[in-house]
């Protein structure tokens, strides 16, 4: 239903950096004509260049978006980086579950070296990995992979994140929608922003790749294969990316805030700045507590415990 203080307006299809030089038309929304809606009505890809003119948004790009309406186009994109997420976090699940380390060492006389559970296979061996030839120290001397339980979680993950993926976008922009006063709330202002702007989650999906890479890390350092990267080295790099995503993807939502209509431009700082962000913490944090919570008790329940 369209707002009665809307004005829409039919935007000819002219390069979006070539418009709106001037302030902000409060009442007005445009169709969507990025260059990323231009390319897919051309049947033209266009996704990379919608990225690159997504992560260098200059204000009047910015302001471009914030009078955009929703379209096909805009949900699509945002839907490809969904699904691009939810795939690279069902890889690193994968990657990640269902290993056990063997440690050997003082202290460790009592701790079991083998599984009580099904599905278990042992992955690598350290040479000599026996008590008395490292009895100064604790280390890994055997690592053991379960792929059964690997499949499961990867399982759960693909279909949380997918569910909740489509979920957050929807409810984000539906939040920053209602941060702005009534009378600019028109034609679901902000949503096709934030749909483009989940470009900004390539970062994230890079990190989350190179995280793929850590068992590599514990199994070569076991394995004693002359070149491998150390876990730390992984998880910096991963976390780093992580971190530079994020904060770049809360900078450009803080300035898409500011090319909102100047009576509404407070209440859309607070929420882009502290409110939005809060709302991911608790739900991430939330769904991965969830998930720690299950990563423990379904593989007792199944059989899969070590």
């Amino acid at each position: 239903m369209t707002d009665p203080h809307s004005h829409p307006v039919d935007q000819p299809p002219y390069p979006p950096d070539e418009e709106l030089k001037t302030e902000l038309i409060e009442d007005v929304s445009f169709d969507d004509r990025t260059p990323y809606a231009l390319a897919r009505e051309a049947g033209q890809r266009g996704y990379m260049k919608m990225c690159r003119w997504v992560w260098s948004a200059g204000k009047y790009r910015l302001t471009h978006l914030c009078l955009s309406r929703p379209s096909r186009y805009s949900r699509r994109f945002a839907r490809i980086h969904i699904l691009m997420f939810s795939i690279a976090a069902t890889l690193c699940i994968f990657a990640n579950a269902g290993w056990h380390a063997v440690r050997v060492g003082p202290g460790m006389e009592n701790v079991s070296t083998t599984p009580s559970g099904k599905g278990w296979s042992e992955f690598v061996t350290r040479p000599f990995p026996t008590p008395t030839t490292f009895a100064d120290s604790v280390v890994v001397s055997s690592v053991w992979f379960n792929a059964t339980w690997a499949s499961f979680a990867a399982g759960i993950g693909l279909f949380i994140t997918l569910v909740f993926g489509f979920l957050f976008v929807g409810l984000f922009a539906s939040l920053a929608n209602r941060s702005l006063l009534p009378e600019h709330r028109i034609e679901s202002r902000l949503s096709c922003a934030i749909h483009y702007g989940t470009s900004w989650l390539l970062f994230l999906i890079a990190a989350i790749f190179i995280f793929c890479l850590r068992p590599l890390a514990i199994l070569g350092k076991v394995a004693g294969w002359p070149m491998v990267p150390g876990t730390l080295f992984v998880d910096a790099c991963a976390l780093l990316l992580a971190i530079l995503g994020l904060m770049l993807g809360w900078f450009w939502l803080i300035r898409l805030g500011g090319t909102v209509p100047k009576a509404s431009r407070q209440s859309a700082g607070r929420f882009f700045v502290f409110w939005g962000p809060l709302c991911m913490v608790i739900l991430v944090g939330s769904i991965a507590s969830g998930m720690y919570f299950l990563s423990n008790e379904i593989p007792q329940r199944l059989g899969l415990n070590w």
